[in-house]
């Protein structure tokens, strides 16, 4: 067969069309096919997809005889269904893309200085004080996030603009790009250059160093902390002394603490400690920002998507509580972000819908008062979804487990956990709840939406404009999954 620009494949009666390199032929994409159409190969064919990229990129024109290497190298295929294979044939096109042959040397360049600061970002922001080391004479060093953060967008706003300017998109499409969003996330959350503080977040930024050092959830290492006497954000329980908060922002900020742990960071240096936890909680924040981006994207113009996710990003709370310190809202704001994009994405793939049930027991579990968050969430589920309604309780197990062992092992109750500031058992829960709301009606909601110190309409003043929103999806019909969304 000659060589061509497109190649029909057929997988399970499904037929598929993609768009492939002008230089090669059929015969050379269907030898190499197969490596990328079934998530669970060996860790021979795994090595081999994830060194695909840079041998695509570097051999040039020969990379048919090293893609029928790796194919040859690989088992033979399984079954697949058709949602991986949409998501595996992307990854194709992925791929063909980092060689074509319309980029020019300037693309390539700056697409090769690029994965550089990316690298360098990644050592910096994950190895508190950066790095430096020598190569002969010259001195090779990077000591400042922001300095790599603006290197990178810069690299970052090069590439997508020149991305664009070949495929012939405008400049404001091209712009709006996830990375570029996720790393003015960052830079943006990172320019106050301190953590908001807040006894609350204390042993959220001292528990990932015993979970690396020590492998457990305590912290009696930490006796700074309780020397004195016992702070409210501190138990002793069951001859350990524990968070009486739910541990797991500490438990999501392990990657930042991966390399200063094992540098031998010094927990008693503050200044160190705080930063690591400001890391933390932009990188968990971002996050956040970037999977509501993809959920939008979903149901409602790129465009739109990209005004919303700002809104989100700088025009909330999560910039100016989430993003500043280890609190519970930077886990919860992740897990629902997930669980919404988990929602959005069964309505192309059902079993998605199950999937949103391993993300809504996070959510929980990061907050335990979230469950009155998740339950228009498992109504919906229920409503729209009863098909995979097994599936999504069985996702929301291996949370319920986690969250069940930790309360068992320190509190010895499998539900007795931290709410405010003390841990409490369910069967004191709703004592508990009711004590809080002892304040009237009036005073006690003007203090939730427009008090100076706590106002959500101070602090996140777009959510005025819900409202509108609730109305519209009450209205329409076609906008059911919004419903449930606005009882959250």
């Amino acid at each position: 067969m000659g060589r061509v620009s497109s190649v029909r494949s057929t997988l399970k009666g499904n037929t598929v069309w993609h768009t492939m390199h002008p230089t090669w032929s059929a015969k050379e994409w269907r030898q190499y096919t197969p490596l990328y159409t079934h998530p669970a190969r060996t860790t021979r064919a795994f090595a081999v997809s994830c060194l695909m990229p840079i041998s695509l990129f570097w051999t040039g024109n020969n990379c048919g005889g090293i893609l029928a290497w790796c194919a040859a190298a690989s088992e033979k295929e399984n079954e697949i269904d058709q949602g991986y294979d949409v998501m595996l044939r992307k990854a194709q096109v992925f791929l063909t893309s980092l060689h074509d042959p319309r980029r020019s040397l300037l693309e390539n360049t700056v697409a090769i200085l690029f994965a550089l600061a990316a690298a360098n970002l990644c050592a910096v922001f994950l190895v508190q004080g950066g790095y430096e080391f020598s190569i002969g004479s010259i001195l090779v060093h990077a000591h400042y996030l922001r300095k790599s953060l603006l290197l990178c967008l810069a690299l970052a706003f090069a590439k997508v603009w020149l991305d664009g300017k070949r495929t012939g998109r405008a400049l404001f499409e091209s712009l709006r790009s996830p990375l570029l969003l996720f790393l003015l996330t960052i830079l943006i959350y990172s320019l106050n250059d301190r953590v908001l503080w807040s006894g609350d977040t204390i042993p959220a930024r001292y528990l990932p160093l015993s979970l690396i050092r020590e492998l457990d959830f305590d912290l009696d290492e930490f006796s700074f902390l309780y020397e004195s006497t016992m702070p409210y954000f501190l138990t002793s329980s069951h001859r350990h002394v524990v968070s009486t908060y739910p541990p797991w922002a500490g438990v999501l900020a392990l990657p930042v603490y991966l390399g200063p742990a094992f540098l031998g960071v010094d927990p008693t240096s503050l200044l160190l400690m705080m930063d690591l936890e400001k890391r933390a909680a932009m990188l968990i924040t971002a996050a956040s920002v970037i999977v509501l981006f993809f959920a939008l994207q979903r149901v409602t113009l790129e465009k739109t998507a990209w005004f919303i996710a700002l809104i989100y990003a700088f025009g909330t709370s999560s910039f100016s509580t989430s993003s500043q310190a280890l609190w519970q809202h930077g886990p919860f704001q992740l897990f629902l972000a997930l669980t919404i994009f988990c929602i959005v994405k069964g309505f192309e793939i059902p079993r998605f819908s199950a999937y949103s049930g391993f993300a809504l027991g996070c959510m929980v579990i990061s907050r335990p008062i979230n469950l009155i968050v998740a339950l228009p969430l498992v109504v919906y589920i229920v409503h729209k979804h009863r098909d995979q309604l097994v599936g999504f309780l069985l996702a929301g197990v291996p949370p319920l487990l986690l969250f069940v062992a930790y309360n068992t092992f320190y509190f010895g109750s499998p539900f007795a956990t931290g709410i405010g500031t003390s841990v409490v058992a369910p069967s004191s829960v709703i004592s508990k709840l009711s004590s809080s709301f002892n304040t009237p009606l009036l005073a006690g909601a003007a203090g939730v939406l427009i008090s100076p110190g706590r106002g959500l309409l101070v602090y996140s003043p777009v959510f005025a404009f819900s409202v509108i929103g609730m109305i519209v999806a009450w209205r329409e019909p076609k906008y059911l999954y919004l419903r449930y969304l606005s009882g959250v």
